[in-house]
């Protein structure tokens, strides 16, 4: 397993680009929450976001705003199947850094668009490969130029964001229309290793279905 190097307060990002990248998207420093802005359209019909507004083809991480914990590969697996589930985000850890890619209009959103969301380490996409509530969402190999319509589907997602939360999203899958979210098991808190799954959008208690972006932490090389 690859070592993880701990962020550690002051980590120098190496890429003025992404630094540009975090600060359009909203990403601050870490805050603990309880909840999230109401959303009334919990349940209907919500605005979606093009291409133009996400950081296409940029690595990232994807955090979870409820528990603060990044989006992981579990185990930095390289199977396909593998659950994803919410680790402690730690610096140059590829496992936790995700790749927008390939956006695509999916009706009846309109104009909207959704995207593959691929894994950095792994190169699979993140996977709902069984369109209902509370299935855990996988990691399968991913590609959009020759999947059939029905995979290409299940491995398609677009964003919404949360009202009244700027850099704040709500990641829906274009197969089930369901929300991403922490499984947090029936417990008060959320804890590594927890799987990701998918349920329909609660709104304003949906605290653990909130999801931010922020630049992949990299530590730079040292010279010798």
């Amino acid at each position: 397993m690859k070592a993880r190097v701990r962020r550690m307060p002051g980590s120098v990002v190496v890429c003025c680009q992404l630094l540009l990248v975090g600060a359009l998207l909203g990403a601050g420093p870490a805050v603990a929450r309880t909840s999230v802005a109401a959303d009334p359209s919990a349940g209907s019909a919500r605005a979606f976001a093009p291409a133009s507004l996400l950081p296409v083809n940029t690595r990232l991480e994807l955090i979870n705003v409820a528990s603060q914990k990044c989006l992981d590969d579990s185990d930095d697996s390289m199977r396909p199947d593998t659950v994803m589930t919410q680790q402690s985000c730690v610096a140059d850890h590829t496992p936790a850094e995700w790749i927008f890619t390939d956006p695509v209009v999916i009706p009846p959103a309109g104009a909207s668009e959704a995207f593959f969301i691929k894994n950095v380490y792994s190169g699979k996409c993140l996977d709902d490969v069984t369109p209902a509530a509370d299935h855990d969402i996988v990691q399968k190999a991913c590609d959009p130029q020759s999947l059939p319509q029905a995979r290409k589907l299940a491995q398609e997602w677009y964003f919404s964001p949360v009202l009244g939360a700027s850099g704040e999203w709500y990641i829906t899958s274009a197969n089930s229309h369901m929300v991403l979210e922490v499984d947090a098991r029936n417990r008060s808190i959320l804890l590594n290793g927890d799987p990701i799954d998918q349920v329909p959008l609660r709104g304003s208690l949906g605290y653990n279905q909130v999801w931010r972006f922020s630049p992949a932490q990299i530590v730079p090389s040292l010279p010798f």
